[in-house]
């Protein structure tokens, strides 16, 4: 999130930049936060916090626009068989814990 965004103006950004789709920001799925005391660029404590907002595609297509970024490309995957694959973020199993529990 750069310094002058929202939460919400930063998912808009981020969603374009790294899926190419243009969406509408929803209200917050899942909050997530941890510390890790000894572990951050610097060595100094770091902590975390992530928000997972539900959000519906407006335009786009689906193709990466960042520039020189950290997405490599953008697929879909049904949602059944995200929890067999074999990497993921753990922000993931959050997210996917949260849909459960709004059924």
């Amino acid at each position: 999130m750069e310094f002058e965004e929202s939460p919400q103006e930063a998912v808009v950004r981020e969603v374009m930049e790294e899926a190419g789709y243009v969406v509408e920001v929803g209200d917050p799925l899942a909050i997530h936060h941890f510390t890790r005391p000894e572990w951050g660029r610097d060595g100094r404590p770091y902590k975390s916090l992530r928000v997972v907002f539900h959000a519906r595609i407006t335009g786009g297509q689906l193709g990466t626009t960042e520039v020189n970024g950290s997405t490599d490309f953008a697929e879909w995957i049904p949602i059944v068989d995200v929890p067999s694959l074999q990497s993921r973020a753990d922000i993931i199993d959050v997210s996917l814990a949260a849909l459960d529990r709004v059924g």
